[in-house]
C-alpha cells in the first residue's frame, strides 16, 4: 500500500503505532513497514507469517480457528422426520454435530437436554433438523435447517441402504487404501476414525440442502472407489501422518537432529511459491473459513460444506507439493535448516 501523500519517517512511526496498538494489535505478527523516500509501504512478511502462523496452531491446537463471534445458547436437535436406519438420518446427525462443534468454537453454548448443568437455562437460538419443507418461521430465534434426502447412483431414495451397509463399504474401501497404497502407521492402523471422517467429507461436502447422490448401489471390491474426493483427503492425511514419522524415527536413530522450535527455525528459507501457498491461502485462512461457515445460520442456510471443499483443496495444493519437493532430504548440514522449516 504506497501513500500519496509524502510523509515523514517521524509521523510514519507514530502511525504505525497508533494503527498495531489501538486498531489491529495482532498485525505486528504478520506486516512490515517501510518508508523509503517518503513513499510508505505495508506488506505482508512471508517469514514473519510462517513462524507466529505456526506458533499459532501449535499453541491453539485444535482450538485453531476459533471466533468469538456469539455469546449466546444454541440447542440443536432433529425432528421426528427421519427414517432412523437411513442415510439421510445419518447425513442430518453429522449436521447435528458439525454444528454443535462451530457453535463451541465460535463462543456460543450448546444446549445440552440431559446430563447437563445447563438443563434449567433457556437457549436463546432452537435449531431444528428436518426432511421437510417449511415455511418461514414465525418464532424469532427458531432456525429450521432442511437437509437434502441421500439418493443411490440408481436415482432412487436410499430406502434399502442402511447405514450398516454403507459403512460396510466405506470401511472395504479405507481397508484397501491402507493396505495396498500407505505404509503402516498410527493412522493406517487407527481405521475407524479414517472411515468416520471419510463419512463426514462423503456426506458434507455437497451443499447439505440439496439433494445428493451416493454410487453405492452396484459397489464392488474392485470397482473404482465411489468417495474419491474423502479417500484422496485422507490419503494425504496418512503421507503427512507417515512423513513425521519417519523423520522421528530417523531423529531417533540420530541421522537427523531433533527438531528446533519454530523461534530457532529461519522461515525465510521457504521461498517457493507453493510454500507461501500453503500458509497464506489454507492456514492463515481457516479461521475465516470456520466463521463462513455459519453464515446465513440465521435464515437457516449455514455453508457447511465449505469447510469440507477447503480441506479438499487444500489436500490437493499439498499433493501438488509433496510430489514436487524432496522434504526429507539428506543430512548434510546446509540443507538442515530447509528442511525444519518444512517438517514444522
Amino acid at each position: 500500500i504506497i501513500s500519496k501523500n509524502l510523509i515523514n519517517t517521524d509521523m510514519f512511526s507514530k502511525l504505525m503505532e497508533r494503527l498495531i496498538t489501538e486498531k489491529k494489535p495482532l498485525w505486528k505478527n504478520y506486516l512490515k513497514f517501510s518508508l523509503i523516500e517518503g513513499r510508505a509501504s505495508i506488506f505482508l512478511d512471508r517469514t514473519l507469517c510462517f513462524a507466529n502462523g505456526i506458533k499459532i496452531v501449535q499453541e491453539l491446537g485444535q482450538n485453531f480457528g476459533s471466533n468469538k463471534v456469539t455469546e449466546e445458547i444454541f440447542s440443536v436437535s432433529l425432528d421426528n422426520s427421519f427414517d432412523l436406519n437411513s442415510i439421510t438420518f445419518l447425513r442430518g446427525k453429522i449436521v447435528c454435530d458439525i454444528l454443535q462443534q462451530l457453535i463451541k468454537i465460535s463462543g456460543g453454548t450448546v444446549f445440552e437436554t440431559e446430563g447437563s448443568a445447563l438443563l434449567d437455562v433457556n437457549p436463546n437460538n432452537k435449531i431444528k433438523i428436518t426432511t421437510k419443507d417449511v415455511p418461514r418461521n414465525k418464532v424469532k430465534r427458531d432456525i429450521t435447517i432442511k437437509i437434502g434426502a441421500i439418493l443411490t447412483s440408481d436415482c432412487s431414495v436410499e430406502e434399502n441402504f442402511t447405514i450398516e451397509k454403507y459403512y460396510n463399504i466405506r470401511t472395504e474401501e479405507i481397508s484397501d487404501m491402507c493396505d495396498h497404497k500407505l505404509e503402516i502407521n498410527s493412522a493406517t492402523n487407527n481405521k475407524e476414525d479414517l472411515v468416520t471422517a471419510t463419512i463426514f467429507f462423503d456426506l458434507i461436502q455437497s451443499n447439505i440442502h440439496k439433494t445428493m447422490t451416493l454410487h453405492l448401489g452396484n459397489h464392488k471390491p474392485d470397482m473404482k472407489t465411489s468417495c474419491k474426493g474423502a479417500l484422496f483427503v485422507m490419503y494425504n492425511y496418512v503421507r503427512l501422518v507417515s512423513l513425521i514419522a519417519k523423520f522421528e524415527n530417523l531423529v531417533l536413530s540420530k541421522k537427523y537432529q531433533p527438531l528446533p522450535s519454530v523461534d530457532e527455525v529461519d522461515f525465510s528459507l521457504l521461498s517457493q511459491e507453493a510454500e507461501w501457498n500453503l500458509m497464506y491461502d489454507y492456514v492463515l485462512y481457516w479461521p475465516t473459513i470456520v466463521k463462513q461457515s455459519l453464515n446465513y445460520l440465521e435464515e437457516g442456510q449455514p455453508k457447511l460444506h465449505t469447510i469440507f471443499r477447503f480441506l479438499m483443496h487444500f489436500s490437493s495444493e499439498f499433493s501438488i507439493y509433496y510430489h514436487r519437493t524432496r522434504i526429507l532430504t539428506d543430512s548434510r548440514p546446509h540443507l538442515m535448516s530447509v528442511l525444519f522449516a518444512r517438517i514444522h
